[in-house]
C-alpha cells in the first residue's frame, strides 16, 4: 500500500491584516533626519507594493515608470527619493537582463531592515554605499551569504495594465495645500503672503499646513506668522521643513507683528489752543 503525504501550507493573510515593520524610537531620532520625510514615507509605501498574490514569492519587479505612476509622482522624483534609501541600505537597486539581447533593466528590492539585517533595526542608519555604484554586485544585500545571480529568466514582471489606476500628479494638477476655515484670518493671510517665498526655498507646504492645523491650540498666531516669514526669507534651500520649523519656533516671539496684520489707527486728540495772553 502506497503511503500518502500531506502538504501543509501557510494560509494567505488578507491585505488589511498585513503589518509594516515594527519601528523603534531610533527611527524618529535618526532615520527620518538622514533619509528625509519623503524618502522615509516612500520606503513604507514600497513595502506595500510587494506582490502578495502568491505567498511563496518574495518580490515582483515593476517597471519603474509604472511604479512612479502608481505612487502618484514623476519618474524623476521617484529616482531622487530612492537615492537615500539605497545609500543607507533600505533598498537594493540592481541591474539584470532577461536575456543577452534584452535591454538592461534595473530592479528595486525593498527590505524591512537596513542592509537586510534585523540586528540593525534599533541602530542609527549608516551610509554604506554610493548611489552611483548601484549596479555593482558587491554592494547588494539582496541575498545574504552569496553574490546575486545575474540571470533570472523566471523573474516575474507586473504588466503596466494591471497596476492600480492612480493619476500621476504633475505640479500643475496637484492640489495646492491650503489652510482651513478654522485657522485665524491673519495666519491665513500671512501664509498666502509668504507662500511664493516658501515654495522658492523648497519648503514642503503640506508639512507647513499640517503643522498649523495640528498646533492651533498650543502655538500662538504671531509665532506661526514668524515661522512663515523665516521659511520664506531663509537665504538657502530648506531640505527638511519640519526640522527647520522646530528651530525657527524656538526663536519666535509672541510680540512678533505679522506683515499682513491690519494697521492700528492712531487717533490724534485735537485740543483747542488757548492763548492766555489775550485774556482780559
Amino acid at each position: 500500500m502506497t503511503e500518502s503525504f500531506i502538504t501543509i501550507e501557510k494560509g494567505k493573510t488578507p491585505r488589511k491584516g498585513l503589518r509594516l515593520p515594527t519601528l523603534h524610537f531610533i527611527v524618529a531620532d535618526d532615520w527620518i533626519d538622514k533619509l528625509g520625510e519623503k524618502s522615509f514615507t516612500l520606503w513604507l509605501r514600497l513595502l506595500t507594493k510587494v506582490d502578495r498574490t502568491d505567498d511563496r514569492k518574495d518580490t515582483v519587479k515593476y517597471s519603474q515608470h509604472a511604479l512612479a505612476k502608481a505612487l502618484g509622482m514623476s519618474y524623476t522624483k521617484l529616482l531622487r527619493l530612492l537615492q537615500p534609501l539605497y545609500e543607507y541600505g533600505l533598498i537594493d537597486y540592481i541591474e539584470y537582463k532577461a536575456s543577452e539581447k534584452a535591454p538592461a533593466c534595473e530592479n528595486v528590492v525593498v527590505f524591512e531592515y537596513p542592509q537586510n539585517n534585523p540586528d540593525l533595526d534599533k541602530e542609527p542608519l549608516e551610509l554604506c554605499r554610493k548611489w552611483e555604484n548601484r549596479t555593482d554586485e558587491k554592494y547588494s544585500f539582496t541575498k545574504k551569504g552569496g553574490r546575486p545571480k545575474k540571470d533570472k529568466e523566471d523573474t516575474p514582471v507586473i504588466p503596466d495594465d494591471i497596476l492600480p489606476e492612480v493619476e500621476e500628479l504633475s505640479p500643475e494638477s496637484a492640489p495646492a495645500p491650503t489652510l482651513s476655515a478654522v485657522v485665524p484670518d491673519v495666519v491665513k493671510s500671512e501664509f498666502e503672503h509668504f507662500k511664493a517665498g516658501m515654495e522658492g526655498n523648497g519648503v514642503d507646504l503640506t508639512v507647513v499646513t499640517s503643522w498649523v492645523h495640528n498646533n492651533l491650540a498650543t502655538i500662538g498666531q504671531n509665532e506661526m506668522c514668524f515661522v512663515f516669514q523665516k521659511l520664506a526669507t531663509y537665504p538657502e534651500q530648506i531640505r527638511k521643513t519640519a526640522v527647520f520649523i522646530e528651530g525657527a519656533l524656538e526663536k519666535a516671539s509672541s510680540f512678533h507683528r505679522p506683515v499682513t496684520a491690519p494697521k492700528e489707527e492712531v487717533y490724534e486728540r485735537k485740543v483747542p489752543f488757548y492763548n492766555w495772553l489775550e485774556e482780559n
